[in-house]
């Protein structure tokens, strides 16, 4: 503003300077003319002019038209100066008014930025505001984070510690099983030297009761009857050979999985345990059956029927001598029959008791198994 201001007063000044350089053209003779004419008078005295000076007004005269063809030219070059100061001053209003734009746009461009400083600085506030509750919501996360990484870090060193403990009570497991293999073993050694005696007993019990045959037949005892009773205890040792084949096999699958790893396939330990804990319930029913009450009565009317049968004969006018050491034999087989039932009910019962509490200790075990990673996905 100051260089534009400065410009426009020199341009005053000259616009006031120049009516000072316009040449006035007058009538008559120039202003030189009239000098130079004034100057000669003064010096001569009024006389008349010489001829040699006659000369001097012509080239006076000559300066005075080329003065006058300059000053023609001056006004030229001074009305184009002029021309040229009047672009000037237009030039300089345009560019005031340019430069009172360009101030009028800088204020605003000022308001502009005086309110986009104010925005950033509310953005900015805002910003350092969310940064520091996310800051504060992500860092609560994370110590919630830890918290349940340091559960988790508990609850596997926890399950760890179960594992552990189940392969321990597995083992022991196996080695019941390994026990209850051999006592099985045992029981089947017993029942086999049992079924031995048994056969024993069937055949001399068979040649005693062929004796007995001849002997009622000969004192007119009912042959039928013996007969039919002779029967029943056939059926009785059937059913004992039954139980005895069924107490072959549940041995054979205890062994089968005592030799298995039962510690690799906890689920196929589970279903076989059932399975032998359902064959194991299927032969105490059966073994129930053979050895239930009505049964040992039942062997023991046989028995009375028999003895009576032998009082009966040895009414009769058989020989006393030949039947007593045979009714001695009969009562020792059906007693010896009595005893192998009873033996065997009681054996299974045994054994039906302990392979529970093992298949209890066990089901304990594979239910902790099972709730222990349920325990691990608690948030």
């Amino acid at each position: 503003m100051g260089e534009v201001r400065k410009r426009k007063a020199s341009a005053e000044g000259e616009q006031a300077k120049s009516p000072e350089n316009v040449v006035v053209q007058k009538n008559g003779m120039g202003f030189f003319s009239v000098v130079f004419v004034a100057a000669i008078l003064a010096g001569s005295g009024c006389q008349v002019l010489k001829k040699d000076q006659a000369v001097e007004f012509d080239a006076v005269r000559g300066l005075a038209a080329q003065l006058k063809a300059d000053n023609v030219k001056t006004l030229a070059t001074i009305a184009t100066m002029q021309e040229g100061v009047e672009a000037k001053d237009t030039i300089i209003k345009r560019l005031q008014e340019e430069v009172t734009a360009t101030h009028e746009k800088n204020a605003l461009l000022k308001e502009e930025l005086k309110l986009l400083n104010e925005l950033i600085e509310t953005t900015e506030s805002s910003l350092k505001a969310n940064i520091e509750a996310n800051y504060q919501d992500q860092f609560e996360e994370l110590k919630a984070q830890a918290k349940k990484y340091g559960k988790v870090e508990k609850d596997l060193l926890k399950a760890g510690n179960s594992v552990e403990e189940l392969e321990e009570k597995l083992s022991d497991l196996q080695e019941t099983v390994r026990k209850s293999s051999d006592d099985n073993d045992a029981r089947s050694k017993s029942i086999t030297d049992l079924q031995s005696e048994l056969d024993l007993a069937k055949t001399e019990t068979a040649s005693k009761l062929i004796q007995l045959h001849e002997l009622v037949s000969t004192s007119g005892v009912d042959v039928e009857k013996i007969d039919g009773q002779a029967a029943d205890i056939v059926k009785v040792q059937h059913t004992l050979a039954v139980l005895e084949s069924k107490l072959n096999e549940e041995s054979l699958k205890i062994v089968e999985l005592a030799e298995n790893d039962v510690t690799s396939d906890i689920s196929a330990l589970e279903s076989s345990i059932q399975a032998q804990k359902t064959a194991v319930e299927n032969l105490i029913g059966a073994l129930a059956n053979a050895a239930k009450a009505e049964d040992v009565a039942k062997i023991s009317a046989l028995t009375k029927e028999i003895q009576q049968a032998i009082v009966n004969v040895e009414e009769s006018k058989v020989s006393k001598n030949a039947v007593g050491p045979l009714r001695n034999e009969f009562e020792t087989a059906i007693t010896q029959l009595q005893k192998t039932v009873n033996d065997i009910a009681e054996s299974a019962k045994s054994s039906d008791a302990k392979f529970t509490t093992e298949l209890a200790a066990l089901s304990s075990v594979l239910e902790s198994l099972k709730n222990a990673p349920e325990s691990k996905t608690e948030p």
